[in-house]
C-alpha cells in the first residue's frame, strides 16, 4: 500500500492530470449509461421482468427492451428494484458529482460532503417512497416497490414494530436532520423557529392591552401630558 501511494506521489503533475482526466471521462460515460438504463427501466420493467428467471438471458437471441441493453437492465434492476427505488437517481447524482470533479478540478464545494449527503438522501428517499407506497396496499411498482426492496423491508419492519404513525414521525425527523446538514438557510430558519418575539413586538411595561394594539392614543396622551406640565411651569 505504501508503494502504491509513493508511486502516485512521485509521478509528475502532467501524467497525474492525464490519468485523472481519463478516469473522469470513464466515470462520466458510466454516469450517462446508468442514467439511460435507469430511466428506461421505469418504462420497460414489466416487459423485461420475465428475463430475471431466464437462464438464457445473456444469449444473443434474447431480446431486451431496456435502452441500456441486458447489462443496463440488470444494473437498473439492482438500483431501482432491489436497492433504492426512485431514490436511485440520487446515485446518478453522486456519479455526476464525482465525474465533474475529476474532469474540471477543484470546486467550491466539498466533494465528501456532497457524496455523503446525496447517498443519505437516496436512502431517506427510498424509505419515504416505500412508506407512502405501502399506504395503498402491496407495492409492486418497478419490481420492488417505489422505494425498492431494501426500503420496503425497513418500512415493513418499522410499521410492524412501532406502527405507521410513529414510523411517519421518525421519517419526518430523518428528513429534518438531513435538511439541517444540507441547507444552511434551513438550519438558520429552524434555529429561529419558535423563538422569542422580536424587540419591536415586545410590549412596553405598564402599557394597557388596548394601547398595545393601537399605540396612537398612548402617544397623544403622552404629548398632552408634557404640554400641560410645561404650562404649569411657566411663570404667571
Amino acid at each position: 500500500m505504501r508503494r502504491l501511494f509513493s508511486f502516485w506521489t512521485d509521478m509528475d503533475e502532467d501524467r497525474k492530470n492525464r490519468i485523472v482526466k481519463v478516469v473522469g471521462l470513464l466515470l462520466a460515460a458510466f454516469t450517462v449509461f446508468t442514467l439511460v438504463a435507469t430511466v428506461s427501466y421505469l418504462f420497460t420493467w414489466r416487459a423485461d421482468q420475465s428475463l430475471l428467471r431466464d437462464p438464457d438471458m445473456m444469449d444473443a437471441g434474447t431480446a431486451v427492451h431496456n435502452a441500456g441493453s441486458k447489462l443496463g437492465y440488470k444494473w437498473a434492476y439492482l438500483l431501482v428494484g432491489r436497492w433504492f427505488g426512485l431514490g436511485a437517481f440520487a446515485l446518478v447524482a453522486v456519479l455526476a458529482i464525482l465525474s465533474f470533479r475529476l474532469l474540471f478540478g477543484r470546486q467550491s464545494f466539498s466533494i465528501i460532503k456532497a457524496v455523503l449527503l446525496t447517498l443519505s438522501g437516496a436512502v431517506i428517499a427510498s424509505l419515504l417512497f416505500s412508506f407512502f407506497g405501502s399506504l395503498t396496499g402491496p407495492d409492486v411498482a418497478f419490481g420492488g416497490g417505489l422505494g425498492g426492496e431494501c426500503g420496503a423491508y425497513v418500512i415493513g419492519w418499522a410499521r410492524n414494530l412501532v406502527g405507521p404513525v410513529l414510523t411517519f414521525v421518525l421519517l419526518a425527523i430523518l428528513v429534518v436532520l438531513w435538511l439541517l446538514g444540507a441547507s444552511t438557510r434551513f438550519s438558520r430558519w429552524f434555529t429561529r423557529w419558535g423563538g422569542s418575539a422580536s424587540a419591536g413586538d415586545a410590549r412596553v411595561p405598564g402599557e394597557e392591552e388596548g394601547d398595545a394594539l393601537d399605540p396612537q392614543p398612548a402617544r397623544a396622551a403622552s404629548k398632552g401630558f408634557h404640554w400641560v406640565r410645561h404650562e404649569k411651569e411657566e411663570p404667571r
